[in-house]
């Protein structure tokens, strides 16, 4: 199994409380980090800027940025949320094991999460008696190798 797929299937298994409480307290820590970061940033001018161009995108399902009143698409709401998050905090020092700060990971993470709901609806059987059609999720692999 690719590593992609092992780390997919540990996350849509993962519980909540299967989390020790020195995991649930850095991940707060972080999240409430980052938000501070982002009200911090709010009127900055990258930030603004990227408001302003989430704001002319609607779309469904979308999803959510701070300050916005409608949704966008997911890529420009994890954008504006990055660009928040990170605007005041950019060349903090973070040193770990892997390079990545922690507040990289939240903005796509809750844009993808907000979507997944909406999405895992549409994929699903249910979505076909309210759209006609069902989406097949088989990563492009039909369309490729139609049956005979």
């Amino acid at each position: 199994m690719q590593l992609a797929n092992r780390l997919a299937d540990y996350a849509a298994r993962l519980r909540y409380e299967q989390l020790d409480a020195a995991t649930v307290h850095e991940v707060r820590r972080r999240l409430i980090d980052s938000l501070a970061c982002a009200l911090g940033a709010y009127d900055a001018g990258a930030p603004s800027v990227a408001r302003r161009i989430a704001s002319r995108i609607s779309c469904r399902p979308g999803a959510s940025f701070l300050g916005g009143r409608t949704k966008t698409s997911p890529d420009l709401a994890a954008f504006t949320n990055g660009v928040l998050f990170r605007y005041l905090d950019y060349n903090d020092t973070y040193l770990s094991l892997e390079p990545a700060h922690p507040s990289d990971n939240f903005a796509a993470v809750l844009a993808a999460a907000e979507v997944a709901g909406a999405v895992s609806f549409l994929c699903g059987p249910d979505a076909g008696y309210i759209t006609g059609s069902t989406v097949n999720v088989d990563g492009g692999l039909i369309a490729m190798h139609p049956a005979v």
